[in-house]
């Protein structure tokens, strides 16, 4: 495509986002962030809601709500000795968007070498990568993603093998390309040792995956709170790891049983530690929702160590849970750890953190999973029509800046992260 169609296309939709801040974003007189919620419903559906949400996208704010005043980064967190031979590194990451074409260079060597750094790294991969149907190079396109292949590789530790243990396909954009899409990226991510979760076109899909790492055996849960096109769920053969009462309009069920029975199954398996990958939340919403948290602290009772989260594009708090009824040390929480890389424009939707945990063993031999020094990526896009990305280390509370980042950019990333570095 040419230079001048895309020149054409960027001033449409600038016209468009100027109109966006005309249009009334709170037509029900509910809260601003509740407001334009389209979770859970088909596509279709929430196209009335098309100019309230990008509105929405661009005018982010730190409102909080739900229950209680929490922090973005637990205090409470310890200095763990990362050297004990003993002690289990694991990584997690957000979103794993669509991504402009082939770019070998996306993934700074900095990236790189902190993910390699722990025994197992895992992620959200929110797009199709099949090898069957064209990849767009224009605009982020949120109906229908799909990426090359390249996107994965280029988090290859070699030519061979890849940084990611696993990846989560529960997610709303797993089926983009039906059943034939997901089925593609799951035989492509088979072949280069990645296991995937939550989410299968053809194969049974079993409650949770196994992982060992240092003598432990890892249970991991993954599940969404719906599809873009909910319709395929009806389809013979699929499996995918849906959670209705977490969708709009929500549930009567205060609680669905999948997760909370992927936790008893890990517990009669004798599973060591046990981890649930959800999809959840809402949209470009800082703070997590009464009902997430009330949903967080149910798997917490149920058995879970770890809960991941992840689809509202931006980053919220990290807290521990204490277990009712339970002498075990706190669930550890990370409400969304925001995307990983994205062709997103904000600062805070091209802003992640890398969930960065630490596993001991406590006094009482229990397993404790810690929260350390949060770690942060920044993908910064280059060029005209941002035709190349890079993939950015960030740290704090030092706020080192990356190299070959421009200032300019390098000032919203430390606003975007100001809540995280105040807490430290």
């Amino acid at each position: 495509m040419n230079d001048k169609l895309i020149k054409f296309c960027y001033v449409l939709a600038s016209l468009l986002m100027v109109g966006c801040y005309q249009y009334p974003i709170n037509p029900k007189g509910l809260k601003n962030y509740e407001a334009t919620r389209m979770e859970g419903l088909p596509l279709k559906t929430g196209l009335k809601y098309g100019l309230p949400y990008i509105r929405k996208y661009w005018q982010k704010s730190y409102e909080r709500h739900g229950l209680g005043d929490i922090p973005y980064f637990p205090k409470e967190s310890k200095t763990i000795n990362l050297s004990d031979t003993n002690t289990l590194q694991l990584a997690f990451v957000g979103d794993i968007m669509w991504m402009r074409g082939k770019q070998k260079d996306l993934v700074s060597k900095e990236v790189k070498y902190f993910l390699g750094s722990n025994h197992l790294v895992f992620g959200n991969l929110e797009t199709p990568i099949s090898i069957k149907h064209p990849v767009r190079k224009l605009f982020p396109d949120y109906a229908c993603y799909n990426d090359d292949t390249s996107l994965i590789h280029v988090f290859s530790k070699d030519s061979q093998q890849c940084l990611f243990n696993g990846v989560s396909l529960a997610n709303n954009h797993a089926m983009d390309l039906g059943l034939e899409g997901l089925a593609t990226t799951v035989e492509y991510l088979k072949a280069k040792g990645v296991v995937t979760m939550g989410a299968s076109a053809s194969e049974p899909l079993p409650l949770y995956e196994k992982f060992k790492a240092k003598g432990l055996s890892i249970g991991i849960h993954a599940a969404a709170w719906g599809l873009n096109n909910p319709e395929l769920l009806q389809n013979e053969g699929l499996g995918f790891h849906y959670i209705k009462a977490l969708s709009f309009p929500f549930s009567s069920d205060t609680l669905t049983p999948l997760p909370i029975k992927a936790l008893a199954n890990m517990a009669q398996d004798s599973i060591d530690l046990k981890i649930v990958f959800m999809h959840w939340g809402f949209e470009f919403e800082f703070y997590p929702d009464t009902l997430i948290q009330n949903f967080a602290k149910a798997l917490s009772d149920a058995g879970a160590d770890i809960i991941i989260g992840a689809h509202p594009h931006v980053i919220q708090p990290v807290v521990y849970l204490s277990r009712a009824h339970q002498n075990k040390p706190p669930t550890l929480v990370y409400y969304s750890l925001g995307n990983f890389c994205s062709q997103m424009y904000t600062t805070a939707c091209k802003t992640g953190m890398i969930a960065h945990v630490a596993i001991t063993r406590n006094s009482l031999n229990q397993l404790n999973a810690s929260a350390l020094q949060p770690v942060f990526v920044y993908t910064h896009k280059r060029g005209w029509a941002a035709k190349k990305s890079k993939l950015h280390l960030v740290t704090i509370p030092a706020i080192e800046k990356p190299l070959g980042l421009p200032k300019r950019n390098w000032k919203k990333i430390k606003k975007a992260l100001r809540v995280f570095d105040n807490n430290q």
